[in-house]
């Protein structure tokens, strides 16, 4: 009959050598399976997260000023570029100028104009205005650039079409309007047309 691994021991050994061999195997088997259950306890607390999106660009982009651009008014051989400037932000803007590009007509090449707003300081909501008399066969498009503080820094503003022009009398006293085509190299210009040199007809 084959002796027994410890039989040559006392069993105070034996009890000794067996603690030692238990704890052995506890500890190789049990790490992995407690990182096991670590692991599947993190998984099931942590569900998936959807995909992050980012908010549409109008809702996080905010305007401290709305600016109407008005039509270009017609007054013989000038042509009146103008709108309204209105304060949306909280805080008081001051010294406000309006940067006007202006597109030749012979050449389409552009130039920039400052003109101070009227008045020139905006308290929140209030409106100023600006004007600038061109000559209407030199130039054939402008529009707002940029809207500039006392320092020349540039103030966030959102454009939308101001005024209309007016209705026009030709000759025989009829009333004509001529729509007022934007121009397709530059945004929010507009194109002088119509003028009293060159009215058009109607049948």
């Amino acid at each position: 009959m084959p002796k027994m691994i410890f039989s040559h021991f006392s069993p105070h050994l034996r009890l000794q050598a067996l603690t030692r061999l238990t704890f052995i195997v506890v500890i190789a088997f049990g790490i992995p399976l407690s990182g096991c259950r670590f692991a599947n306890s993190s998984a099931s607390k942590s569900p998936t997260e959807p995909p992050h999106t980012s908010p549409p660009r109008d809702e996080i982009e905010s305007f401290e000023a709305r600016v109407l651009e008005d039509e270009a008014m017609l007054k013989g051989s000038q042509a009146i570029i103008g709108g309204v400037v209105q304060n949306t932000s909280a805080r008081k803007l001051e010294a406000l100028k309006v940067e006007l590009e202006l597109k030749r007509r012979r050449d389409d090449s552009s130039e920039t104009r400052v003109v101070e707003l009227r008045p020139q300081n905006l308290a929140p909501g209030e409106q100023g205005r600006y004007a600038i008399t061109l000559a209407s066969r030199e130039w054939v498009a402008a529009r707002v650039a940029r809207l500039l503080d006392a320092n020349n820094a540039a103030i966030s503003f959102k454009s939308s079409p101001g005024a209309k022009r007016p209705l026009e009398r030709i000759g025989d006293g009829k009333i004509v309007v001529e729509p007022v085509p934007r121009s397709k190299t530059t945004r929010g210009a507009e194109e002088f047309i119509n003028t009293p040199d060159n009215p058009s007809k109607i049948p």
